[in-house]
Formats: C-alpha cells, sequence, structure tokens
C-alpha cells in the first residue's frame, strides 16, 4: 500500500472519515431517536464535515478538482440531513430528508474509499482498467440509490398508513393493521 505520499493533514482525513463510517455502522444497527443515536450522530456529522473540509486543503495534482466538488456537497449534505434530524423539519418530511442525506454521506464515504484503495493499492492501480474493476463506484451507487429507495418507500408507506388510521378507519383496508 502506498501511504509516503500522505500528509498529516491527508492522515487526519482519513481518520476522521473512518471514524464517521464507524458510527454510521453503529448507528444502522442500533435503535433510533435514542440519546446514543443521537450522540453517535453528532459524532458522525462534525467528523465527516471537518474531514470533507480538511479534504479541500488536499492538493495532489495542484488544482480543484471532482473530489473537491464532492467533498463540498458532502458538506451540504450532511448538514442538511443533521438540520432535519435535530430540529424535525420540516414537519412531516424531516425523516426522509434526514434518512436520504445521512445515506447519501455514508455512500460519499464508501466512494472516496474506493477511490483511495484504487489509488493506494499497487495492484489495483495497474490493473484497474479490468471491467470488473471498473464498476466497482456503479456497483455501489445502485445499491445505496436501492437501500434509499426501499427506506423511503417505507417511510412513506408507514406515514400513509399511519394518516389513514388516525382519520377513518374504513378507508383503506390494506393500510390497517390486523
Amino acid at each position: 500500500m502506498i501511504t509516503d505520499n500522505i500528509s498529516i493533514i491527508g492522515w487526519l482525513h482519513t481518520l476522521l472519515t473512518v471514524l464517521a463510517l464507524g458510527c454510521a455502522v453503529v448507528i444502522m444497527f442500533s435503535p433510533k431517536g435514542t440519546a446514543r443515536h443521537r450522540l453517535l450522530g453528532d459524532v458522525f456529522a462534525f467528523s465527516l464535515f471537518t474531514g470533507s473540509a480538511l479534504s479541500l486543503t488536499i492538493y495532489r495534482t495542484g488544482v480543484f478538482f471532482f473530489p473537491h466538488v464532492l467533498a463540498i456537497v458532502t458538506m451540504v449534505t450532511i448538514t442538511i440531513g443533521w438540520l432535519a434530524g435535530r430540529f424535525h423539519q420540516p414537519k412531516w418530511l424531516w425523516k426522509p430528508i434526514h434518512l436520504t442525506c445521512m445515506l447519501i454521506s455514508v455512500y460519499m464515504i464508501f466512494g472516496g474509499g474506493i477511490n483511495e484503495v484504487f489509488l493506494r493499492v499497487p495492484y489495483l492501480r495497474e490493473h484497474g482498467k479490468a471491467i470488473w474493476i471498473q464498476n466497482a463506484h456503479a456497483f455501489t451507487f445502485m445499491g445505496f440509490v436501492l437501500l434509499i429507495l426501499l427506506l423511503n418507500f417505507v417511510q412513506l408507506f408507514q406515514f400513509v398508513r399511519a394518516k389513514f388510521r388516525d382519520k377513518d378507519k374504513n378507508a383503506l383496508p390494506l393500510l390497517r393493521k390486523s
């Protein structure tokens, strides 16, 4: 693995994004809305935002290019998702916004990690033109898009079911709890 050209800022960026990824994994498999979820969410948001901000100072090629744009997108996404989760606004849309933004942020960590692995592992750097390797990002992206769609569909279904259950118990029999 090629690590001799990583600066202190690069190592700090790496540590913060790995910390964010660790928090994300724990959050995904833990109960939502708890004090632990909020604390880990704060650590996740802070570490990913700071790691992304640090990446804006890394210029391996000497120019501002697409990884810097992705860092800005990540910072905006994590901010929107954190604010929606923290303040529960907009009232009935905050959950899908929070969920979507958090999953996009996690995807950005995975995408950056895939890029770094292809840059730092000599075998992958040399043989990175293989079709299965080129499609690593596409498959990862499609997996996250499907996950986002599925989880938002579940949220929408629960929202609609709760509205019909509260307003008219006979309105939609399929949506009622048995």
